[in-house]
């Protein structure tokens, strides 16, 4: 669950799901996610076991109310986190027996479902089952037992229905970034961040080498390489399809590294070892649609539109879909901003329409600007 820190009146929330409960509706005053690659399959990557890399060429953020689920009977709805998550599945139905939830991956073939018959609540006479959602699960879908009042909730305490309020921000980035497969997003703000790149190794020019008996390959044509580590005995971030990380010394002067990888602490050399073949040209022609995606020396900006993400009275929930990420949020609190009249404090929202009633100045003002300056200027003082 999210971590929530309170610093100088401005509230911010941050985890793989950004949930937090608000007094009033505002928008968020800066949401950044992570853009993460996702690496297909399981096990280290190795010649046998080829695990591909993809990347993201947009994002789609979404934010709920406490119901993350606004589908209807036997519908599939969309719900994909990329972490599993505690979850609690309820329902109003007739016949208890027959309830179950079913989760599917993104090809909507079923992964799991559970049954619901022995899960009867006492809170609104609802049936609630608490589960772990798969982050192998794209759709969820209530089956069998039909309803007109389905909710899926985080956590593990079932509370009172609410209905499905929900809305997906999806952004497209620029065609120049290409496909992105690290970096940040400030949705707010418009600011792409690109920190990784992806190289099909079969594109370099490599030569073969050897150093203390271990023959090796290298390259020096990554455009971009960021210093691989802080020393030769670190390993650099950066992943592969094929082969697995290792630190300079250990990839070029150690047994037991063959077909591992490393990048030189200068960021000019990227070295692989595989014993299976002595000649570059061969290698070279082995490497063809091998990727490597590795750490840019110097992060690449681009400027998008900004999206205003409205978050709800109550309960929300705000995350992304690019990859492992982190959601972080803040948003200025009602109470930071006070402007003073006649020497009595009325109290102004950030970025939202609210009446307010100032019971000493007897006054009620639509606010809907964001500063102090805006304020006075709106109110008319100087």
């Amino acid at each position: 669950m999210a971590d929530i820190i309170l610093n100088n009146g401005i509230k911010t929330y941050s985890g793989s799901i950004a949930s937090f409960e608000l007094p009033s509706s505002v928008y968020a005053d800066g949401i950044t996610i992570d853009i993460n690659p996702v690496q297909s399959g399981s096990g280290d990557p190795s010649p046998t076991n080829v695990r591909p890399i993809s990347g993201w060429t947009g994002a789609n953020v979404t934010r709920t109310g406490k119901n993350m689920f606004g589908g209807t009977y036997n519908e599939f709805f969309p719900l994909h986190f990329e972490s599993d998550k505690t979850v609690i599945a309820s329902a109003d139905v007739v016949d208890r027996g027959t309830s179950q939830i079913a989760f599917y991956d993104e090809n909507k073939y079923r992964i799991d479902y559970w049954g619901m018959s022995s899960s009867y609540s006492s809170v609104s006479g609802r049936i609630a089952k608490i589960f772990e959602l798969p982050k192998e699960s794209y759709y969820v879908r209530f089956v069998a037992a039909e309803s007109t009042r389905y909710m899926i909730e985080l956590g593990d305490t079932n509370t009172i229905f609410e209905p499905y309020v929900g809305d997906t921000y999806s952004i497209t980035f620029p065609t120049e970034a290409g496909t992105v497969y690290g970096g940040t997003l400030d949705v707010t703000t418009g600011l792409l961040t690109v920190t990784m790149a992806e190289v099909d190794l079969g594109t370099l020019n490599w030569s073969y080498t050897s150093r203390d008996g271990q023959p090796c390959f290298q390259t020096f044509g990554l455009s971009g390489l960021a210093k691989g580590s802080s020393g030769t005995n670190d390993i650099a971030m950066a992943i592969c399809s094929v082969y697995m990380p290792a630190s300079w010394n250990n990839n070029r002067s150690h047994e037991g590294y063959d077909k591992t990888f490393a990048i030189y602490p200068n960021g000019a050399n990227f070295s692989i070892r595989n014993s299976a073949y002595t000649d570059a040209a061969a290698f070279k022609s082995a490497m063809s649609g091998v990727q490597l995606v590795y750490e840019l020396a110097t992060p690449q900006t681009y400027q998008l539109s900004p999206t205003d993400v409205a978050l709800l009275l109550g309960v929300n929930n705000v995350w992304a879909d690019t990859g492992d990420s982190t959601v972080k949020l803040g948003f200025s609190n009602n109470m930071n901003g006070k402007l003073l009249i006649d020497n009595n404090d009325l109290v102004y929202t950030f970025k939202t329409e609210k009446t307010y009633v100032d019971k000493d100045v007897d006054l009620k003002i639509h606010l809907q600007v964001a500063t102090m300056d805006e304020t006075k200027a709106y109110l008319g003082i100087a």
